[in-house]
C-alpha cells in the first residue's frame, strides 16, 4: 500500500505544480509547463535566465523532462540549467519529472549533464524506485548501469525498487532488477499500530510491516509480478518479520486464490501457521465467508480457483485439517460489527460450520477434520450452526441452510445437542437467537433441553461461581432480545414458553429500549 501511496503522491505533486506553478517571474518555466516549445526557444534567444524557477521551485527543465522533449531537455542543459534544482516540496529534481514518466532518453541525458543514479527525496524515494513503479525496464537499466543502488531502501518505510514495482505489477522492471542483483527477499520495516479495538473500546499494539515484493503482489493481486519473482528467485516461503505470514497466505487473506495457487504449485508451505495461528486452510474458508462490513471486502469471485478446489488441493497435499486458530483475526473486524464469538481455538471445520457451508465441511470431514473441536469457550461447530455467535449485519451464510447444516452435524457427523460451552449456553440457545423454530422442534425432538439457563447473560454480566445463576440466558431469553442489537422473535418466545422453557422477560436490544419490535411479524423462519 505504501509505495502505491508514494506513486501516487508523485503524481499529486505534479498536479500541484501545474496548478499553482505559474509566476510573471518565471517566464520560461512557465512556457516549458505549458509545453509551448516555440516560446521556450524564443525566450532563451532573447536572454532569459534558464535557472529561473516558478513558486514551487519548478525550472524549465523539469517540465522539459516531465513532458518528455529530447530536444529542448538538450537545449535548456547546453544553456546552462541545472540538473540537480529540486522543488521546495519532495526535493523533485528534473531526473525524478524523467524517471516517473519513465523516459529513459532523458533519464540518460540528465545523467550524462551530471545528475546523479543515486539521488532521492527528501523520504528516500530514489529515482530508481520511481522508474521501477513506472514500468520502464529501459529507465531502469540506465540508472543501473549508470550506478544506482538496486537494493536502496526509502527512509519511511523500507521500501526497495523492487517493492516498488511489485505492488504495480511491473514484470518488465522486476526482471531487470532481479538481473541486476536485486535482493527479492528485503523485507520493509516492522513498526508498532495501536488498534482502537472492538467497538472502539480498549485497543491494542499491532506490529505491521515486514513485506517482501512477493508479499506486495499476492496481496495486490499481480500474477505477472508474482510470475517473475518466483522465475527470479524469490522465496515463496519467506515470512513476514511483522506476523509471520507468507506470500501465500497474504494471497488467501486477500481473495487472490489464483496466486495461492501459483504458489502452492511452486512450493509454498500449506502447513505454516502465522502469529494468529492462521493456516491457508482455515484462510480459505473465511475468505470465502468473509464478514460483510461497512467497508469494501475481498472477493472470491472473479478467480478462475474455485475455493473448494484450493481446499482439496492443501488437503490433498497433507495440510493439517485440524489446526486451530490461536486468536481472533485483527483484520476480520475492526471497528464495528463482526461475530460476537472469538473464533480462538476455531478450525477450519469450524469455520466452515459457522457459514453453514455443508460441501465445506463433507470436504473436510473426508479428510479426517475432527466435527466436534470446539473453539477455546467451548463453542462447538454444532453451536454456531445454530446461530450463537451469529450476527445480523455482518455473518455471512450459505443462506437458507441452516436447518440443513444442523442436520449434518448431528446426524452423520455425530454432534451432541446437549452440549454446553463454558458458560452453559447450548445449540438451542442458538437457535433461539435467530429464531429459527424448525430447527427449535428439531433440537428438541433430537433431546435438546429447553429448559436449560447458561450461567450468564450476553450482556455482559458474568457471574463469579461456577453454580447456574438464576440472572443467567434462559433459551427464551435468547429470542427476546439478549443483546443491545438482537432482534425480538415474539413467536419464537411463545413457542419456547409452551416448550417450557422459562421466559426472564429481560429484553436488553434497543428494539425495547426504543419500544419498537423489528420483527413485527413475528413469524420467525
Amino acid at each position: 500500500m505504501m509505495n502505491k501511496l508514494g506513486y501516487v503522491f508523485l503524481g499529486l505533486l505534479v498536479t500541484v505544480m501545474v496548478v499553482s506553478g505559474a509566476s510573471n517571474d518565471a517566464p520560461l518555466a512557465d512556457a516549458a509547463m505549458r509545453g509551448d516549445v516555440d516560446a521556450v526557444r524564443t525566450l532563451l534567444a532573447d536572454g532569459a535566465d534558464v535557472n529561473v524557477a516558478q513558486g514551487d521551485g519548478s525550472t524549465a527543465l523539469h517540465w522539459a523532462a516531465y513532458h518528455g522533449e529530447l530536444d529542448l531537455v538538450a537545449l535548456l542543459i547546453d544553456r546552462g540549467a541545472d540538473v540537480a534544482a529540486a522543488t521546495r516540496i519532495g526535493s523533485m529534481t528534473p531526473l525524478a519529472m524523467a524517471a516517473r514518466v519513465g523516459n529513459a532518453p532523458i533519464i540518460g541525458a540528465l545523467l550524462d549533464a551530471g545528475a546523479s543514479a543515486m539521488e532521492a527525496n527528501t523520504n528516500g524515494t530514489t529515482v530508481l524506485m520511481t522508474a521501477a513503479a513506472s514500468g520502464s525496464a529501459e529507465a531502469v537499466r540506465v540508472l543501473l548501469e549508470k550506478g544506482a543502488d538496486v537494493d536502496a531502501t526509502d527512509v519511511t518505510n523500507g521500501q526497495t525498487a523492487l517493492m516498488f514495482a511489485a505492488s504495480l505489477n511491473r514484470a518488465s522492471t522486476i526482471e531487470v532488477l532481479i538481473d541486476n542483483g536485486a535482493d527479492p527477499d528485503i523485507t520493509t520495516n516492522v513498526s508498532e499500530v495501536r488498534s482502537s479495538g472492538r467497538r472502539g473500546r480498549g485497543g491494542s499494539t499491532l506490529p505491521v510491516g515486514g513485506l517482501t515484493a512477493l508479499h506486495f503482489a499476492a496481496r495486490d493481486g499481480h500474477m505477472d509480478a508474482i510470475r517473475q519473482l518466483v522465475a527470479g528467485g524469490a522465496d515463496v516461503n519467506v515470512l513476514s518479520p511483522a506476523n509471520q505470514t507468507s506470500p501465500m497466505t497474504e494471497a488467501i487473506i486477500n481473495a487472490n486464490l489464483d496466486i495461492a495457487k501459483f504458489l502452492l504449485d511452486n512450493g509454498a508451505d500449506l502447513n505454516v501457521m502465522n502469529a494468529d495461528g492462521l493456516t491457508p486452510l482455515y484462510a480459505v474458508v473465511d475468505i470465502r465467508w468473509r464478514n460483510n462490513t461497512w467497508y469494501p471486502q475481498p472477493d472470491v469471485g472473479e478467480e478462475k480457483t474455485d475455493y473448494l478446489d484450493l481446499m482439496g488441493d492443501l488437503l490433498d497435499r497433507g495440510a493439517d485439517v485440524n489446526a486451530r486458530l490461536s486468536k481472533r483475526l485483527w483484520y476480520r473486524t475492526f471497528r464495528y460489527g463482526g461475530d460476537w464469538i472469538d473464533p480462538a481455538g476455531a478450525t477450519a471445520f469450524w469455520r466452515a460450520a459457522q457459514a453453514h457451508d455443508i460441501v465445506a465441511m463433507r470436504l473436510l470431514s473426508a479428510h479426517g477434520a475432527n466435527p466436534t473441536i470446539a473453539n477455546t469457550g467451548g463453542v462447538t461447530p454444532l453451536m454456531v450452526v445454530t446461530g450463537y455467535g451469529f450476527d445480523y449485519q455482518s455473518s455471512n451464510i450459505l443462506p437458507d441452510s441452516r436447518l440443513a447444516a444442523a442436520r449434518y452435524l448431528v446426524e452423520e457427523a455425530g454432534a451432541d445437542v446437549h452440549h454446553q460451552d463454558d458458560w452453559s449456553y447450548t445449540p438451542l440457545h442458538g437457535a433461539a437467537y435467530v429464531g429459527d423454530n424448525d430447527l427449535i422442534r428439531y433440537l428438541v425432538a433430537q433431546g435438546g433441553d429447553v429448559r436449560a439457563r447458561a450461567r450468564g447473560r450476553l450482556s455482559g454480566t458474568r457471574p463469579a461461581t461456577e453454580a447456574p445463576n438464576a440472572m443467567g440466558d434462559t433459551v427464551a431469553d435468547m429470542a427476546n432480545g439478549p443483546r443491545e442489537k438482537s432482534l425480538l422473535h415474539p413467536a419464537t418466545v411463545a413457542l419456547l414458553e409452551a416448550l417450557g422453557s422459562e421466559n426472564s422477560h429481560d429484553c436488553r436490544s434497543t428494539a425495547c429500549v426504543n419500544n419498537t419490535v423489528l420483527d413485527p411479524s413475528g413469524a420467525g423462519r
